[in-house]
């Protein structure tokens, strides 16, 4: 809303990027609610500001909309159609941080873009990159030592608490759903959890022992699955009130790491897993593993619980394996099939794609066995 009050929303949209569809569904109505505008719609609020937001297969928007959420996916499609993006005055990316393939790709499509739009004279592109981490250095240099703003997060205090159990070993959804059952059995009703799995097979076989469960507890427990691959409605049911006398426990992958607020939850239960996908370039194949999370991805579980209030954050792993953690996670272009990674440059129109400096540069042994790859394909 800074952005509308000082009027980069007169002449184009601002544009507010997240990898995620979830979060950029919830977050538009979020603001829509804050300022009281239906989504989509032209409404008298805040200098007739209007708020939509765009994502695959969905969108609320017209074409008034200055506000628009949007997944840097969608970003990238319009930047095929529109190098320029000349419908915007100012993008914001969110959750940077998490380096997702299309975020990495969108940054330097977005550079290009600022850069063409000075030179011809047009109106400026303002970018503002906004990550939870301590990469600022890094995205600041990219885009020729842009100033760096810190803001400190307004949360409430979150205790940890470490499981005296072996990693490597232990059956973490197994002990997930052990903890789940001693805590509620312990926490007031009207704190929710929120449990992070790896995966939408481990969720539903969570969500049935769960319900299972039920039969000896006074009090029930409203299990509610959270995954990418869920429709946008069945996933907003993860913030809307459980049933009168039950407690809701959303079992989650690390959709729910960031960007949202899920009313009333005061626990997190963190597995310590996550399940990402990487190019094996032994075998030429794209493998979905499941390995350790990093100690950013702890730290922003963790934050989950005192979004609204004080909370607890459960880890299922000792305080010495949380030591050990890498700092952050390896970037999504550092793992990935680099001949996909062309394709997509490639239809964003950007030649010469293996010589453009992305924010972090995959090695050239890669990008040229990629552009051999390529090549075979077309024989």
């Amino acid at each position: 809303m800074f952005c509308v009050r000082v009027g980069l929303a007169k002449k184009g949209r601002v544009g507010i990027t997240q990898p995620r569809r979830l979060a950029a569904v919830s977050l538009a109505n979020r603001v829509a609610k804050e300022v009281n505008s239906p989504l989509g719609q032209k409404v008298r609020v805040l200098d007739d500001s209007s708020v939509g937001y765009h994502v695959r297969f969905e969108k609320e928007l017209c074409e008034d909309t200055e506000i628009v959420f949007l997944t840097d996916g969608i970003l990238l499609r319009e930047a095929i159609h529109d190098p320029l993006l000349n419908d915007y005055t100012t993008i914001l990316v969110d959750e940077a941080h998490e380096r997702s393939l299309q975020t990495d790709i969108l940054l330097n499509v977005l550079r290009l873009c600022q850069r063409q739009r000075k030179e011809t004279g047009m109106l400026p592109l303002r970018i503002v990159i906004m990550s939870a981490t301590l990469e600022a250095k890094l995205f600041s240099k990219y885009f020729n030592d842009a100033p760096v703003l810190v803001i400190k997060g307004r949360t409430f205090p979150v205790e940890v608490f470490h499981a005296e159990l072996n990693p490597d070993n232990a059956d973490y959804v197994y002990n997930s759903l052990v903890c789940i059952k001693d805590l509620h059995q312990e926490e007031p009703l009207s704190d929710h959890f929120l449990v992070f799995l790896t995966g939408r097979e481990e969720i539903e076989c969570a969500v049935k022992k769960l319900k299972e469960l039920n039969e000896h507890f006074t009090s029930p427990i409203y299990p509610v699955p959270l995954f990418a691959a869920m429709s946008s409605v069945a996933q907003m049911k993860a913030f809307e009130p459980p049933p009168e006398g039950h407690r809701k426990v959303v079992l989650a992958t690390n959709i729910a790491e960031t960007s949202l607020t899920i009313p009333g939850i005061r626990v997190v239960i963190d597995s310590g897993k996550v399940k990402t996908r990487t190019f094996t370039a032994a075998d030429r194949i794209d493998v979905l593993r499941v390995h350790d999370i990093s100690k950013a991805q702890a730290i922003q579980r963790a934050g989950r619980a005192g979004r609204e209030a004080p909370g607890k954050c459960y880890r299922l792993y000792p305080y010495g394996h949380f030591e050990k953690l890498k700092a952050t996670s390896i970037p999504e272009i550092l793992r990935s099939n680099l001949a996909a990674v062309l394709l997509e440059m490639l239809a964003l129109g950007l030649r010469r794609p293996r010589k453009l400096k992305l924010i972090q540069q995959p090695d050239e042994e890669s990008m040229i066995a990629a552009e051999r790859e390529l090549l075979v394909c077309l024989l």
